[in-house]
């Protein structure tokens, strides 16, 4: 039996879409190292800071929506390690108080919270609030406190 490969000829626009998600890709590998959204976008080619970020941003987006629900725990993995790696990597210069170190440490803590869903509000942790009524004089209302 022979197996037939056939290539198959996805047009100019497929090659575009290609290019856009390998630079969004490569724009958030910078950013996550620790360069600034102004010096990401000079490297990758973008407009701006503001243009990189909203680029990265959708490329994540697609690429969730894209991916089945082990391959999606797969690649949050993947992600969550490369944190930990940058992390330990530049956690003991942070500690001795290298600013820049210090900085990216921080951006992997923000980037892995977000990741995560923390820096989303979770109000069933919150105190629920009450309401006090004290009756009375206003003597005895500041006597009771």
């Amino acid at each position: 039996m022979q197996l037939a490969v056939v290539e198959q000829d996805h047009g100019p626009q497929h090659a575009v879409e290609v290019l856009a998600r390998d630079r969004a890709e490569q724009a958030h590998c910078l950013h996550l190292s620790g360069l600034p959204w102004t010096d990401t976008a000079r490297e990758t080619g973008y407009a701006s800071g503001r243009v990189a970020a909203l680029a990265v941003t959708a490329w994540l987006e697609r690429v969730a929506v894209e991916q089945g629900p082990e391959h999606r725990r797969q690649a949050l993995q993947l992600e969550l390690d490369r944190l930990d790696a940058l992390q330990a990597a530049f956690w003991p210069a942070a500690l001795e108080r290298d600013r820049h170190a210090a900085d990216v440490v921080l951006k992997v803590i923000a980037r892995r919270s977000k990741i995560l869903g923390f820096e989303k509000s979770d109000e069933s942790l919150l105190p629920a609030p009450r309401t006090v009524l004290v009756g009375g004089t206003t003597e005895e209302y500041v006597g009771t406190l």
